[in-house]
Protein backbone atom coordinates (compact mmCIF):
# COMPACT_ATOMS: atom_id res chain seq x y z
CA UNK A 1 0.00 0.00 0.00
CA UNK A 2 1.12 3.21 -0.71
CA UNK A 3 1.31 6.08 2.15
CA UNK A 4 -0.11 9.31 1.27
CA UNK A 5 -0.01 11.88 4.10
CA UNK A 6 -0.16 14.95 2.20
CA UNK A 7 -4.03 15.66 2.47
CA UNK A 8 -4.26 13.80 6.32
CA UNK A 9 -3.99 15.27 10.21
CA UNK A 10 -0.82 14.09 12.25
CA UNK A 11 -3.06 11.55 14.23
CA UNK A 12 -5.15 10.54 11.10
CA UNK A 13 -1.84 9.60 9.46
CA UNK A 14 -0.54 8.02 12.74
CA UNK A 15 -3.66 5.55 12.31
CA UNK A 16 -3.02 5.10 8.85
CA UNK A 17 0.91 4.28 9.00
CA UNK A 18 0.43 1.84 11.69
CA UNK A 19 -2.49 0.24 10.33
CA UNK A 20 -0.21 -0.56 6.98
CA UNK A 21 2.34 -1.71 9.46
CA UNK A 22 -0.29 -4.12 11.37
CA UNK A 23 -3.21 -4.71 9.34
CA UNK A 24 -2.12 -4.93 5.23
CA UNK A 25 1.40 -5.61 5.68
CA UNK A 26 1.05 -9.80 4.79
CA UNK A 27 2.39 -12.75 7.39
CA UNK A 28 5.40 -13.24 5.82
CA UNK A 29 6.59 -9.69 5.51
CA UNK A 30 5.82 -8.26 8.84
CA UNK A 31 7.44 -11.64 10.20
CA UNK A 32 11.13 -10.67 8.51
CA UNK A 33 10.60 -6.98 9.70
CA UNK A 34 10.12 -7.86 13.54
CA UNK A 35 12.70 -10.75 12.33
CA UNK A 36 14.93 -7.94 11.33
CA UNK A 37 14.54 -5.82 14.82
CA UNK A 38 14.94 -9.24 16.56
CA UNK A 39 18.32 -9.77 15.01
CA UNK A 40 19.66 -6.33 15.09
CA UNK A 41 18.95 -6.10 19.24
CA UNK A 42 21.30 -9.46 19.38
CA UNK A 43 24.06 -7.96 17.25
CA UNK A 44 23.89 -4.78 19.43
CA UNK A 45 24.30 -6.80 22.42
CA UNK A 46 26.36 -9.33 21.49
CA UNK A 47 28.01 -8.14 17.95
CA UNK A 48 31.34 -6.51 17.67
CA UNK A 49 32.24 -3.24 17.74
CA UNK A 50 32.16 -2.82 14.22
CA UNK A 51 28.93 -4.67 13.78
CA UNK A 52 27.05 -2.89 16.50
CA UNK A 53 28.09 0.54 15.06
CA UNK A 54 27.25 -0.05 11.03
CA UNK A 55 23.53 -2.04 11.91
CA UNK A 56 23.01 -0.15 14.95
CA UNK A 57 23.09 3.10 13.09
CA UNK A 58 21.07 1.66 10.19
CA UNK A 59 18.53 0.38 12.15
CA UNK A 60 18.29 4.25 14.01
CA UNK A 61 18.09 5.69 10.38
CA UNK A 62 15.30 3.43 9.20
CA UNK A 63 13.39 4.26 12.89
CA UNK A 64 13.69 7.35 12.43
CA UNK A 65 12.51 7.37 8.21
CA UNK A 66 10.63 4.82 7.90
CA UNK A 67 9.11 3.18 11.38
CA UNK A 68 7.98 6.35 13.01
CA UNK A 69 5.05 8.14 11.78
CA UNK A 70 5.35 11.57 12.61
CA UNK A 71 8.77 11.70 10.94
CA UNK A 72 7.43 10.04 7.26
CA UNK A 73 4.59 12.70 7.66
CA UNK A 74 6.98 15.53 7.45
CA UNK A 75 9.77 14.15 4.96
CA UNK A 76 6.95 13.05 2.73
CA UNK A 77 6.25 16.51 2.09
CA UNK A 78 9.86 17.46 0.59
CA UNK A 79 11.47 14.18 -0.19
CA UNK A 80 7.74 12.81 -2.12
CA UNK A 81 7.29 9.79 -0.33
CA UNK A 82 3.62 10.03 -1.05
CA UNK A 83 3.74 7.47 -3.68
CA UNK A 84 6.61 5.14 -2.30
CA UNK A 85 6.95 1.56 -0.46
CA UNK A 86 8.41 2.05 2.88
CA UNK A 87 9.74 -1.22 2.27
CA UNK A 88 12.20 0.21 -0.07
CA UNK A 89 13.87 1.88 2.96
CA UNK A 90 13.83 -1.74 5.20
CA UNK A 91 14.31 -4.48 2.98
CA UNK A 92 17.71 -3.46 2.22
CA UNK A 93 19.00 -3.11 5.46
CA UNK A 94 17.09 -6.10 6.88
CA UNK A 95 18.62 -8.23 3.62
CA UNK A 96 21.83 -7.31 4.80
CA UNK A 97 21.00 -8.10 8.67
CA UNK A 98 19.96 -11.29 7.80
CA UNK A 99 22.88 -12.34 5.61
CA UNK A 100 25.59 -11.02 8.25
CA UNK A 101 23.48 -13.20 11.49
CA UNK A 102 23.65 -16.19 9.24
CA UNK A 103 27.45 -15.59 7.69
CA UNK A 104 28.05 -15.15 11.62
CA UNK A 105 26.41 -18.47 12.64
CA UNK A 106 28.33 -20.38 10.56
CA UNK A 107 31.56 -18.82 11.36
CA UNK A 108 30.60 -19.71 15.24
CA UNK A 109 29.89 -23.34 13.97
CA UNK A 110 33.59 -23.39 12.24
CA UNK A 111 35.32 -21.47 15.10
CA UNK A 112 33.67 -23.83 17.81
CA UNK A 113 32.55 -21.09 19.73
CA UNK A 114 29.01 -22.17 20.30
CA UNK A 115 27.07 -25.53 20.19
CA UNK A 116 26.81 -26.92 17.18
CA UNK A 117 23.55 -27.54 17.42
CA UNK A 118 22.29 -23.78 18.50
CA UNK A 119 24.23 -22.51 15.61
CA UNK A 120 21.99 -24.64 13.55
CA UNK A 121 19.19 -24.13 14.75
CA UNK A 122 19.45 -20.03 14.52
CA UNK A 123 21.04 -20.44 10.81
CA UNK A 124 17.49 -22.61 10.22
CA UNK A 125 15.50 -19.80 11.47
CA UNK A 126 16.96 -17.32 9.51
CA UNK A 127 17.03 -19.29 5.93
CA UNK A 128 13.65 -19.45 6.78
CA UNK A 129 12.95 -16.22 7.44
CA UNK A 130 14.75 -15.12 3.77
CA UNK A 131 13.96 -17.85 1.63
CA UNK A 132 10.19 -17.90 2.08
CA UNK A 133 9.36 -14.32 1.18
CA UNK A 134 11.67 -15.19 -2.09
CA UNK A 135 9.78 -17.94 -3.23
CA UNK A 136 6.61 -16.77 -2.48
CA UNK A 137 7.16 -13.81 -4.92
CA UNK A 138 9.53 -15.29 -7.52
CA UNK A 139 6.50 -18.12 -7.87
CA UNK A 140 4.52 -15.24 -9.16
CA UNK A 141 6.92 -13.43 -11.09
CA UNK A 142 5.48 -14.98 -14.75
CA UNK A 143 2.20 -15.03 -13.86
CA UNK A 144 -1.05 -13.28 -14.60
CA UNK A 145 -4.24 -12.71 -16.46
CA UNK A 146 -2.34 -14.14 -19.71
CA UNK A 147 -1.49 -18.04 -19.76
CA UNK A 148 2.36 -18.13 -19.42
CA UNK A 149 3.83 -21.66 -19.44
CA UNK A 150 7.50 -22.75 -19.31
CA UNK A 151 8.36 -19.66 -16.87
CA UNK A 152 8.59 -17.67 -20.35
CA UNK A 153 10.56 -14.23 -19.48
CA UNK A 154 7.93 -11.20 -20.19
CA UNK A 155 9.18 -8.97 -22.73
CA UNK A 156 9.09 -5.42 -21.96
CA UNK A 157 11.83 -3.75 -20.00
CA UNK A 158 9.96 -3.45 -16.67
CA UNK A 159 9.26 -7.58 -16.67
CA UNK A 160 5.76 -6.90 -15.64
CA UNK A 161 2.68 -7.79 -17.57
CA UNK A 162 1.74 -5.56 -20.37
CA UNK A 163 -1.67 -5.18 -19.36
CA UNK A 164 0.38 -3.65 -15.61
CA UNK A 165 1.56 -1.25 -18.42
CA UNK A 166 -1.39 -0.25 -19.92
CA UNK A 167 -3.02 -0.02 -17.05
CA UNK A 168 -1.34 2.11 -15.08
CA UNK A 169 -0.98 4.35 -18.49
CA UNK A 170 -4.68 4.76 -18.18
CA UNK A 171 -5.07 5.70 -14.89
CA UNK A 172 -1.86 8.25 -14.71
CA UNK A 173 -3.16 9.63 -17.91
CA UNK A 174 -5.86 10.69 -16.53
CA UNK A 175 -5.32 11.37 -12.86
CA UNK A 176 -2.46 13.70 -14.46
CA UNK A 177 -0.44 14.55 -11.37
CA UNK A 178 2.31 10.90 -10.84
CA UNK A 179 1.97 12.36 -7.19
CA UNK A 180 -1.63 11.98 -6.42
CA UNK A 181 -2.73 8.27 -4.45
CA UNK A 182 -5.76 6.71 -6.00
CA UNK A 183 -7.45 4.49 -5.02
CA UNK A 184 -8.24 1.32 -7.31
CA UNK A 185 -10.32 -2.17 -7.20
CA UNK A 186 -8.34 -4.84 -9.05
CA UNK A 187 -8.00 -8.59 -8.52
CA UNK A 188 -5.45 -10.99 -6.81
CA UNK A 189 -3.93 -11.84 -10.94
CA UNK A 190 -2.30 -8.16 -11.14
CA UNK A 191 -2.19 -7.15 -7.79
CA UNK A 192 1.61 -7.71 -6.82
CA UNK A 193 2.48 -6.18 -10.63
CA UNK A 194 0.72 -2.72 -10.17
CA UNK A 195 1.62 -2.31 -6.74
CA UNK A 196 5.32 -3.08 -7.36
CA UNK A 197 5.19 -1.06 -10.74
CA UNK A 198 3.07 1.84 -9.78
CA UNK A 199 3.07 2.85 -5.93
CA UNK A 200 0.39 5.27 -6.23
CA UNK A 201 -2.39 3.13 -7.22
CA UNK A 202 -3.27 1.00 -4.26
CA UNK A 203 -6.22 -1.51 -3.30
CA UNK A 204 -6.90 -1.11 0.00
CA UNK A 205 -6.88 -5.17 -0.09
CA UNK A 206 -4.89 -7.79 1.44
CA UNK A 207 -3.02 -10.47 -0.78
CA UNK A 208 -4.41 -13.00 2.12
CA UNK A 209 -7.82 -12.00 1.72
CA UNK A 210 -8.04 -11.78 -2.40
CA UNK A 211 -6.63 -15.16 -2.05
CA UNK A 212 -9.35 -16.06 -0.09
CA UNK A 213 -12.02 -15.49 -2.87
CA UNK A 214 -10.52 -16.71 -5.78
CA UNK A 215 -11.43 -20.38 -5.20
CA UNK A 216 -14.98 -19.55 -4.62
CA UNK A 217 -17.90 -18.89 -7.40
CA UNK A 218 -20.26 -15.66 -7.36
CA UNK A 219 -23.23 -16.33 -5.55
CA UNK A 220 -26.35 -14.63 -5.69
CA UNK A 221 -27.18 -15.47 -2.33
CA UNK A 222 -23.92 -14.44 -0.99
CA UNK A 223 -23.54 -11.06 -2.31
CA UNK A 224 -26.92 -10.29 -1.30
CA UNK A 225 -26.13 -11.22 2.49
CA UNK A 226 -22.67 -9.09 2.20
CA UNK A 227 -24.26 -5.87 0.90
CA UNK A 228 -27.16 -6.47 3.19
CA UNK A 229 -24.73 -6.26 6.23
CA UNK A 230 -22.73 -3.43 4.80
CA UNK A 231 -19.99 -5.54 4.49
CA UNK A 232 -18.75 -3.58 1.22
CA UNK A 233 -14.83 -4.18 1.53
CA UNK A 234 -15.74 -7.94 1.84
CA UNK A 235 -18.23 -7.63 -1.03
CA UNK A 236 -16.00 -5.67 -3.55
CA UNK A 237 -13.29 -8.25 -2.75
CA UNK A 238 -15.75 -11.28 -3.86
CA UNK A 239 -16.68 -9.41 -6.67
CA UNK A 240 -13.42 -8.68 -8.14
CA UNK A 241 -11.95 -11.83 -7.68
CA UNK A 242 -14.03 -14.84 -7.10
CA UNK A 243 -15.03 -17.36 -10.39
CA UNK A 244 -17.66 -16.95 -12.46
CA UNK A 245 -20.94 -18.51 -11.71
CA UNK A 246 -22.42 -21.47 -13.36
CA UNK A 247 -24.98 -20.44 -14.17
CA UNK A 248 -27.70 -16.62 -14.61
CA UNK A 249 -27.37 -14.66 -10.96
CA UNK A 250 -28.95 -10.98 -10.43
CA UNK A 251 -27.09 -8.75 -8.24
CA UNK A 252 -27.90 -4.37 -8.09
CA UNK A 253 -25.35 -2.57 -9.27
CA UNK A 254 -26.61 0.65 -7.42
CA UNK A 255 -25.25 -1.57 -4.28
CA UNK A 256 -21.79 -2.46 -6.04
CA UNK A 257 -21.88 1.48 -6.42
CA UNK A 258 -22.66 2.07 -2.90
CA UNK A 259 -20.02 -0.16 -1.71
CA UNK A 260 -17.69 1.53 -4.45
CA UNK A 261 -18.58 5.22 -2.71
CA UNK A 262 -18.31 4.33 1.02
CA UNK A 263 -14.85 2.59 0.80
CA UNK A 264 -13.41 5.89 -1.39
CA UNK A 265 -13.33 3.43 -4.44
CA UNK A 266 -11.87 5.96 -7.52
CA UNK A 267 -11.33 3.22 -10.46
CA UNK A 268 -12.02 -0.39 -10.66
CA UNK A 269 -9.98 -2.37 -13.18
CA UNK A 270 -11.86 -5.62 -14.04
CA UNK A 271 -11.03 -8.26 -16.86
CA UNK A 272 -13.28 -7.51 -19.52
CA UNK A 273 -14.35 -11.16 -19.86
CA UNK A 274 -15.47 -11.21 -16.37
CA UNK A 275 -19.07 -11.79 -15.80
CA UNK A 276 -19.36 -8.77 -13.43
CA UNK A 277 -17.99 -6.46 -16.27
CA UNK A 278 -21.46 -5.26 -16.67
CA UNK A 279 -21.84 -4.68 -13.10
CA UNK A 280 -19.00 -2.90 -12.67
CA UNK A 281 -18.88 -1.11 -15.71
CA UNK A 282 -23.24 0.07 -14.64
CA UNK A 283 -20.95 2.06 -11.53
CA UNK A 284 -18.88 4.35 -13.62
CA UNK A 285 -16.83 5.33 -17.20
CA UNK A 286 -14.83 2.94 -19.05
CA UNK A 287 -11.39 5.28 -19.50
CA UNK A 288 -9.82 2.23 -21.31
CA UNK A 289 -8.82 -0.79 -22.78
CA UNK A 290 -5.87 -2.97 -22.49
CA UNK A 291 -5.68 -6.84 -23.66
CA UNK A 292 -7.50 -8.21 -21.08
CA UNK A 293 -8.74 -5.54 -18.70
CA UNK A 294 -11.37 -2.81 -18.48
CA UNK A 295 -10.32 0.43 -16.59
CA UNK A 296 -13.79 1.91 -15.24
CA UNK A 297 -13.81 5.57 -13.38
CA UNK A 298 -15.95 5.61 -10.46
CA UNK A 299 -19.28 7.79 -11.12
CA UNK A 300 -20.52 9.40 -14.16
CA UNK A 301 -17.76 10.88 -15.66
CA UNK A 302 -16.98 12.27 -19.53
CA UNK A 303 -15.33 8.89 -21.07
CA UNK A 304 -11.54 9.97 -22.32
CA UNK A 305 -12.03 7.65 -24.97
Amino acid sequence: MAINANNSSLLEFYKIFWNIVLGDMGPVCRKVLYGYLALVILILIFGKKEARKFFGISAAILLVVCLNPFSVYYISKYADLSTRYFRFLWLPPAALTYGYAFAAAVNLIRQKRVSALLAYAVSVVILVYSVKPLTSVTSRLYTGVSPNPGMQMIDNVYKVENDTLQICNIIEKDKGDPAVTVKALYGYEVFLDIRTYDASIYSGLSLKKQNKYRSRKLREKRLNKMSGNKKYKKLLNYLINAQDPDREIRFDPDKIAEALEEKAYQYVIVQTDRYVMPWFEACGTIIGVTDHYTVIKVGKQNSLM
